[in-house]
């Protein structure tokens, strides 16, 4: 038995502890459902097949209009945020990115701001309805519990089996490759690696000196309940926050299983709207000091973080605007997202890059 796996077997039951957290609470009267996937019903997974079924295919955008980008902040007091200021600097930056690198031409507008909780209690109906009570019960890994973690492990070898052995080599550190030297001690690393990091993030201090993830501020951070949140926003185009999104889900991509869970930001479809999609953005993995971050994502001059958080969202309106599925192999450019948290090297390579700034022929999707 060799020392990492030593320190797992050991560390385990304050793996636990730790991701052990009250994850349901109130907050206005209203409750914000725990799902998981015991809160799945007969019937659920029929509806959301059916609900899904019957999005519309994504329609090509045309390149000649401007599009208004309604822009929803959504806050969470205990932690970092921007001035009214920076927010408005980068909506004109992002308004140049997506011209620059994608061809479209966009209009940032606000429309409001609101509390985090406050804001996903307004979905708690939303959230119970059977189409979305089984996108996220079902997919949403509940890493307290063990038949959770069984699935995580499951979810990071699936993954693997999926990825090229370069695109998964290209996220193992050079001085662990060579003892990363078989499929299962890859899914060891990368399922030992993700317990680690996201433990870490859990223990970030807010203001109120309160854990990042305490009571119902849980759910406020996990990918699913953002996915089915954006499918059924009204009000906005396009939500940033300064939270984070740093769950576990059945579904995760190689780059956030080696984040610890992190989705810098997502795109969802969306049928209220003329985009047909919509996208969630984070900002507490760009900005928050704590040391974690500052080792994972390593130092970014202060005057650059504004200019790397718009380039992330040209990322995303890559798949807003134009459709662009996710890849891996196109380096250099705003298509390809970050590697791990490095987003001031994944920023400066896109403006080494002569070519970035010229549409590449991409894959697009039907629905996201």
């Amino acid at each position: 038995m060799n020392s990492q796996v030593r320190f797992f077997v050991v560390f385990l039951p304050f793996v636990l502890l730790i991701l052990s957290t009250t994850s349901c609470g109130k907050f206005n009267k209203k409750e914000i459902p725990s799902l998981s996937k015991q809160s799945v019903q007969t019937g659920d997974e029929q509806a959301f097949d059916t609900y899904y079924e019957n999005i519309p295919e994504l329609k090509p955008l045309d390149k000649s209009k401007v599009y208004t980008i309604r822009v929803l902040r959504v806050k969470d007091n205990r932690l970092p945020d921007w001035s009214s200021s920076e927010y408005e600097e980068l909506y004109r930056e992002i308004e140049k990115g997506v011209k620059k690198y994608l061809g479209y031409r966009i209009q940032m507008k606000e429309v409001g701001q609101k509390e985090i909780v406050s804001f996903f209690a307004s979905f708690s109906e939303t959230f119970m309805q059977p189409p979305f009570r089984f996108w996220v019960g079902n997919h949403y890994l509940r890493l307290d519990l063990e038949e959770d973690r069984k699935r995580l492990r499951e979810t990071i070898s699936s993954e693997i089996q999926k990825r090229s052995p370069q695109v998964v080599r290209n996220y193992i550190p050079e001085n662990r490759r060579r003892e990363v030297d078989t499929f299962e001690k890859t899914v060891d690393f990368f399922y030992n690696e993700f317990l680690q990091k996201h433990i870490e993030i859990g223990k970030t201090d807010t203001f109120e000196k309160t854990p990042l993830r305490d009571g119902v501020y849980e759910i406020t951070q996990q990918y699913m309940y953002w996915s089915a949140l954006l499918m059924n926003l009204r009000e906005a185009d396009f939500v940033i926050t300064n939270s984070i999104i740093a769950g576990a889900d059945d579904g995760m991509p190689i780059y956030v299983i080696n984040r610890g869970g992190v989705t810098s930001a997502l795109t969802e479809n969306n049928i209220h709207n003329e985009l047909q999609g919509t996208i969630g953005m984070t900002l507490f993995p760009f900005i928050s000091n704590e040391e974690f971050f500052l080792v994972a994502r390593g130092s970014i001059p202060k005057h650059r973080v504004v200019y790397i958080v718009a380039m992330m969202a040209v990322h995303e309106f890559g798949h807003l605007l134009g459709r662009y599925r996710e890849y891996y192999d196109q380096p250099g450019t705003p298509y390809n997202a970050p590697r791990g948290l490095a987003y001031y090297d994944w920023y400066r390579k896109i403006l080494k890059n002569p070519l970035a700034k010229i549409p590449v022929k991409l894959e697009t999707l039907e629905k996201y």
